[in-house]
């Protein structure tokens, strides 16, 4: 899939930002920097917040399992009120344990904010199975693919890559993954819930 450009974007009601496997580091100053696919994705939406090209912004995802009390759409809240996105403008959903989950509780916020098009901000290899939960809920779906693991058709050949390697394994295990819940996703679909008055 070609990334959209945030700048390329269409306008929309919301971008939603879809939660991931949860890490951060802390430096020795106390600074704190999200880690892997949560950065980019945080990263493209923001950018896409500032750039006008929707209202709010929709925040979600679990938590970690070492810090059961923190909660990644509350980190990704106080990340972006610190760049300058006002609180009235973020929403944050409750921590959930996988794609579906996060789509209908998304979906049921989203309906209570009148949201219809999303501009929805995840991994590109996860986005497929995303987009086809908010779609199979009722909505307008614009992706905006980031974290790309390989550079595509730019990636040059190496012999070297015929060697087994770790972020070869990463890379299987995520399509696997991925194909897997694309399966589960088309024979059981995210299902309508009922509307939630928004927060």
């Amino acid at each position: 899939m070609p990334p959209l450009r945030p700048a390329n974007a269409p306008q929309c009601d919301a971008i939603v930002v879809l939660g991931s496997s949860f890490h951060w580091h802390r430096d020795q100053l106390d600074q704190t920097y999200f880690l892997s696919a949560t950065a980019d994705r945080f990263r493209v939406a923001v950018e896409a917040y500032k750039l006008g090209k929707a209202p709010l912004l929709v925040l979600g995802g679990g938590g970690k399992v070492d810090e059961p009390g923190v909660s990644e759409g509350n980190f990704q809240k106080q990340m972006a009120q610190e760049l300058g996105i006002p609180e009235s403008a973020i929403v944050v959903g409750p921590q959930v344990m996988n794609t579906e989950a996060e789509a209908i509780q998304h979906a049921s916020t989203l309906r209570g904010l009148h949201a219809k098009k999303i501009l929805l901000a995840t991994s590109v290899c996860h986005l497929p199975r995303a987009a086809m939960q908010f779609r199979a809920l009722g909505f307008e779906v614009v992706e905006l693919p980031c974290h790309y693991l390989t550079a595509g058709i730019d990636e040059q050949f190496s012999w070297r890559m015929l060697l087994p390697r770790g972020q070869a394994l990463e890379q299987t295990e995520a399509c696997w993954k991925e194909y897997l819940g694309l399966l589960s996703a088309k024979l059981f679909p995210a299902k309508q819930v009922a509307v939630e008055r928004a927060p």
